[in-house]
């Protein structure tokens, strides 16, 4: 488990880059996975993915 910790860090660390993806789905994929195991990410972040759990709470339109 420490090691997977430590990636999650690393990745945490390196959320500007990942913000700047061609695949923004991947991106918001990882940041839940980020923030599920208690890792501090951005407000842009955090409002992405509040943003994408609405969405899918309320399906497509």
């Amino acid at each position: 488990m420490g090691e997977i910790l430590r990636h999650l860090r690393m990745l945490a660390g390196a959320e500007a880059m990942l913000m700047a993806s061609d695949d923004p789905q991947a991106v918001l994929s990882l940041l839940d996975l980020v923030k599920r195991h208690g890792m501090q990410v951005s407000l842009k972040a955090t409002a992405l993915l509040a943003e994408r759990e609405r969405a899918d709470r309320e399906g497509p339109r």
